[in-house]
């Protein structure tokens, strides 16, 4: 069984989804079609990434992972497939797929691949992830391939990896889940108790276990299911209570 999983900003008020699936899908190749999400807030390239760096190594070695947000569908933006030891990355050359990238070349020892995809002449200018990048994922699962001209270095950042200064962590918010729990970048590590302050804020926010820990209409810092620090409140939005955004920077304090 080949595996694709399917990430996009496209929502599903409209059959953007479907239409790619349909082409993904009807190729003949009965390949399992995973939707990763498609709920990115439009044009969230960042958020994307940070979806696609959590989630892609969860799937079997040889997956396929098709991520499409796209602002600059139709510009002079290249599109790209990048081979990596276990997986596959499509999608356009923007940054979507760089941390994802860069997480399997830190995991498996191994500098990943990244090669331009041929725009066809006479495709149209906004709908990419179904005329472009699906028929290139339809042709891996067939196992056709044409040689393509490499690229040296993928577009976006990299990671924003916390920097460490004695007892302190400094890293950004990424965004936030649709709970509100706000997502740093400082990855969970160690034992010990930690504080966080955020810009803006006056208090600084406490560690807790669970959320049920959190007092009403507070927010704390929790052990996120992914390995990240994130800020939450109890039943409701931290994003809203704070009204941080990405890019925010947060400071974590380490006490033993």
């Amino acid at each position: 069984m080949k595996w694709v999983t399917f990430l996009s900003d496209f929502g599903l008020a409209d059959p953007y989804v479907a239409e790619v699936k349909a082409v993904l899908l009807g190729s003949g190749t009965s390949a399992q079609v995973i939707d990763l999400t498609h709920g990115i807030p439009p044009f969230a390239i960042q958020w994307g990434a940070f979806q696609l760096l959590r989630s892609h190594s969860y799937f079997p070695k040889g997956t396929i992972h098709l991520g499409v947000v796209d602002p600059g569908v139709g510009s002079s933006r290249k599109g790209i497939w990048v081979k990596t030891r276990d997986y596959h990355f499509v999608g356009p050359d923007n940054g979507l797929l760089r941390w994802a990238v860069e997480a399997c070349e830190d995991r498996e020892g191994k500098k990943a691949v990244a090669m331009e995809i041929e725009i066809p002449k006479g495709t149209g200018p906004t709908f990419h992830g179904r005329d472009v990048f699906a028929p290139f994922v339809v042709n891996l699962l067939k196992g056709k391939s044409t040689k393509l001209k490499v690229i040296k270095k993928m577009e976006g950042r990299s990671f924003p990896f916390a920097q460490k200064q004695g007892e302190k962590l400094t890293g950004e918010i990424l965004g936030w889940d649709r709970f509100g729990n706000l997502v740093t970048s400082i990855p969970v590590a160690g034992k010990g108790k930690v504080q966080a302050r955020l810009a803006g804020s006056r208090e600084p926010i406490p560690e807790v276990a669970n959320y049920l820990e959190i007092e009403s209409g507070k927010v704390a810092l929790i052990r996120g299911s992914h390995g990240f620090w994130e800020i939450a409140t109890r039943s409701g939005s931290a994003a809203e209570i704070l009204r941080s955004q990405a890019g925010d920077p947060v400071t974590l304090v380490i006490s033993i």
